[in-house]
Protein backbone atom coordinates (compact mmCIF):
# COMPACT_ATOMS: atom_id res chain seq x y z
CA UNK A 1 0.00 0.00 0.00
CA UNK A 2 0.94 3.46 -0.79
CA UNK A 3 1.97 5.67 2.40
CA UNK A 4 -1.28 7.97 0.93
CA UNK A 5 -3.31 4.57 0.49
CA UNK A 6 -2.70 3.59 4.37
CA UNK A 7 -3.41 7.14 5.77
CA UNK A 8 -6.46 7.49 4.03
CA UNK A 9 -7.89 3.72 5.25
CA UNK A 10 -7.14 4.67 8.35
CA UNK A 11 -9.04 8.03 8.60
CA UNK A 12 -12.26 6.09 6.95
CA UNK A 13 -11.63 3.30 10.06
CA UNK A 14 -11.84 6.06 12.38
CA UNK A 15 -14.68 7.44 10.90
CA UNK A 16 -13.41 10.15 8.14
CA UNK A 17 -15.59 11.10 5.56
CA UNK A 18 -15.37 12.46 2.11
CA UNK A 19 -11.83 12.56 1.56
CA UNK A 20 -10.45 14.56 -1.12
CA UNK A 21 -7.21 15.97 -2.03
CA UNK A 22 -5.87 19.70 -1.19
CA UNK A 23 -2.52 19.37 -2.62
CA UNK A 24 -0.88 16.07 -3.82
CA UNK A 25 0.32 15.29 -0.65
CA UNK A 26 -2.34 16.53 2.23
CA UNK A 27 -5.76 15.14 2.10
CA UNK A 28 -8.73 16.67 3.64
CA UNK A 29 -11.92 15.17 4.79
CA UNK A 30 -14.99 15.37 6.90
CA UNK A 31 -14.21 14.23 10.88
CA UNK A 32 -17.07 12.73 12.58
CA UNK A 33 -18.44 15.81 14.25
CA UNK A 34 -18.77 17.14 10.50
CA UNK A 35 -15.96 19.41 10.96
CA UNK A 36 -13.42 19.03 8.43
CA UNK A 37 -9.43 19.55 8.20
CA UNK A 38 -6.32 17.50 6.78
CA UNK A 39 -5.82 13.95 7.69
CA UNK A 40 -3.51 13.12 10.54
CA UNK A 41 -0.08 12.11 9.30
CA UNK A 42 -0.35 8.48 11.20
CA UNK A 43 2.86 7.48 9.10
CA UNK A 44 5.13 10.09 11.10
CA UNK A 45 3.04 10.57 13.86
CA UNK A 46 3.39 8.12 16.81
CA UNK A 47 0.43 10.24 18.31
CA UNK A 48 -2.10 9.92 15.92
CA UNK A 49 -1.86 6.16 15.15
CA UNK A 50 -1.44 5.36 18.95
CA UNK A 51 -4.97 7.51 19.23
CA UNK A 52 -6.39 5.14 16.69
CA UNK A 53 -4.89 2.17 18.14
CA UNK A 54 -5.86 2.83 21.56
CA UNK A 55 -9.53 3.97 20.43
CA UNK A 56 -9.72 -0.11 19.53
CA UNK A 57 -12.22 -1.63 22.09
CA UNK A 58 -11.60 -5.11 20.96
CA UNK A 59 -9.37 -7.74 22.62
CA UNK A 60 -9.63 -9.85 19.04
CA UNK A 61 -7.97 -6.81 17.61
CA UNK A 62 -4.95 -6.02 19.90
CA UNK A 63 -3.76 -9.33 19.87
CA UNK A 64 -3.77 -9.29 16.55
CA UNK A 65 -2.15 -6.04 16.43
CA UNK A 66 0.41 -6.87 18.72
CA UNK A 67 1.02 -10.42 16.54
CA UNK A 68 1.25 -7.98 13.35
CA UNK A 69 3.31 -5.71 15.45
CA UNK A 70 5.89 -8.41 16.20
CA UNK A 71 5.94 -10.02 12.96
CA UNK A 72 6.73 -6.22 11.34
CA UNK A 73 9.45 -5.07 13.46
CA UNK A 74 11.19 -8.65 14.96
CA UNK A 75 10.64 -10.51 11.89
CA UNK A 76 8.41 -13.16 13.30
CA UNK A 77 6.22 -13.80 16.38
CA UNK A 78 7.31 -13.72 19.67
CA UNK A 79 8.13 -16.13 22.00
CA UNK A 80 6.47 -15.69 25.58
CA UNK A 81 10.58 -15.76 26.72
CA UNK A 82 10.72 -12.66 24.23
CA UNK A 83 7.91 -10.82 25.21
CA UNK A 84 8.45 -11.05 28.92
CA UNK A 85 12.38 -9.71 27.93
CA UNK A 86 13.07 -5.52 27.92
CA UNK A 87 14.67 -6.53 25.22
CA UNK A 88 11.28 -7.58 23.13
CA UNK A 89 9.12 -4.96 24.98
CA UNK A 90 11.97 -2.31 23.78
CA UNK A 91 11.76 -3.34 20.25
CA UNK A 92 8.00 -3.12 19.84
CA UNK A 93 8.04 0.50 21.98
CA UNK A 94 10.22 1.69 19.50
CA UNK A 95 8.49 0.51 16.56
CA UNK A 96 8.34 3.59 13.86
CA UNK A 97 4.65 4.80 13.18
CA UNK A 98 5.03 3.48 9.75
CA UNK A 99 5.11 0.35 11.23
CA UNK A 100 2.59 0.80 14.02
CA UNK A 101 0.42 1.57 10.89
CA UNK A 102 0.96 -1.37 8.81
CA UNK A 103 0.02 -3.77 12.31
CA UNK A 104 -2.75 -1.37 12.52
CA UNK A 105 -4.32 -1.87 8.92
CA UNK A 106 -3.29 -5.84 8.93
CA UNK A 107 -5.24 -6.42 12.14
CA UNK A 108 -7.89 -4.80 10.38
CA UNK A 109 -7.71 -6.95 7.66
CA UNK A 110 -7.84 -3.38 5.77
CA UNK A 111 -4.03 -3.95 4.14
CA UNK A 112 -3.80 -4.05 0.48
CA UNK A 113 -0.68 -5.77 -1.10
CA UNK A 114 0.98 -3.19 -3.99
CA UNK A 115 1.90 -5.92 -7.02
CA UNK A 116 5.57 -6.33 -6.29
CA UNK A 117 5.11 -6.13 -2.32
CA UNK A 118 5.34 -9.53 -0.43
CA UNK A 119 3.50 -9.91 2.32
CA UNK A 120 4.59 -11.50 5.36
CA UNK A 121 3.23 -14.65 6.93
CA UNK A 122 -0.04 -13.99 8.99
CA UNK A 123 1.41 -14.27 12.56
CA UNK A 124 -0.16 -17.52 14.99
CA UNK A 125 -2.33 -16.11 17.52
CA UNK A 126 -2.04 -17.32 21.05
CA UNK A 127 -4.84 -19.23 21.88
Amino acid sequence: MSPEDQRIAIAKHEGWSRIFKVTETHPWGVLPDESWGPLPDYLNDHNAINKAVLAQDNLGFKLRYVSWLELIVLGRTATHKERDSSTGRFALYNASAAQCCEAFLRAHDLWVESRNEKSPKKPVEDV
